[in-house]
């Protein structure tokens, strides 16, 4: 009975263990892949011309944020993300 105790206890010091060793790899990559000139993360879903254009858009008057959206092909909540607050 006491056994399996113990060998709880090791295993779990083992995976402690181990998620530092895969935070440290994961940091490893992530900085040579900035080495690299990569960064993390999604690709942006508007261009800085397209966001011109949806403030442009926006500020006129004539279209609101869900025909903006439809548009560019992105969702509502991206239109808003790139707008000034009201």
């Amino acid at each position: 009975m006491g056994e399996g105790r113990h060998r709880t206890r090791l295993s779990g010091g083992g995976f402690h263990l181990l998620g530092k060793f895969v935070g440290l790899y994961s940091s490893a990559g992530l900085a040579a892949a900035r080495a690299r000139g990569l960064g993390g993360g999604c690709k942006p879903s508007l261009s800085p011309k397209a966001i011109h254009v949806a403030r442009q858009m926006y500020a006129a008057g004539d279209s609101m944020v869900a025909e903006i959206a439809k548009v560019l092909g992105v969702s509502r909540a991206t239109i808003y993300r790139h707008l000034p607050p009201r």
